[in-house]
């Protein structure tokens, strides 16, 4: 089965100091939290793929009431912010929240668990929703002799396919990245 394959990679992968020296998630929270502000929508959010938490707990910090959600419990480093091992592409249906975010994940996601995982993560979002996508090749899979990077779609893939499920209301690339905002369409 696809999920038990992918979740025992990450359990390897999350077991490699390397891996969890930088948090693209971790980054962006700023940039996020100002963005959700600027759209009226501060609240209830689900880090999707949280891996160590460290952005969760920024979210934390700064006000939201954070649930994570990842299938590698061993990423986790914090403590105090609730907690669900939940692959992607199989969330539960209980889990809501008016915010999402979903940074440096969907591009990990095998190509044919992409519209699935898009379908639940709307599912669980009310209203905003913050995706930041890689769009190049990873270097870390090496370390366990892995490809990370499943699905490398262009930007313009990647907004069609958001975009079927949200209104976008801010896009921007560099290149490497996708950082796409939207409103829940539902």
């Amino acid at each position: 089965m696809i999920h038990e394959q992918e979740r025992a990679k990450y359990k390897r992968m999350w077991d490699q100091p390397e891996y969890r020296g930088f948090s693209p998630a971790e980054q962006i929270v700023g940039i996020a939290h100002s963005m959700f502000k600027k759209y009226g929508s501060i609240g209830t959010l689900i880090d999707f793929g949280s891996g160590t938490g460290r952005a969760s707990w920024r979210f934390h910090d700064i006000g939201h009431e954070v649930t994570m959600v990842d299938f590698a419990p061993n990423a986790v480093e914090v403590e105090g912010i609730d907690f669900i091992d939940s692959c992607l592409w199989h969330l539960p249906s209980y889990l809501k929240a008016q915010n999402g975010f979903c940074s440096d994940v969907m591009e990990h996601i095998p190509t044919e668990m992409v519209s699935q995982t898009l379908d639940c993560i709307h599912h669980a979002t009310t209203d905003l929703m913050l995706f930041q996508i890689a769009l190049t090749p990873d270097s870390c899979g090496q370390l366990i002799g892995e490809t990370l990077h499943l699905t490398l779609w262009t930007e313009s893939q990647w907004r069609n396919e958001l975009n079927t499920r949200w209104t976008e209301l801010h896009t921007e690339t560099n290149g490497y990245n996708l950082l796409y905002l939207g409103r829940s369409n539902h």
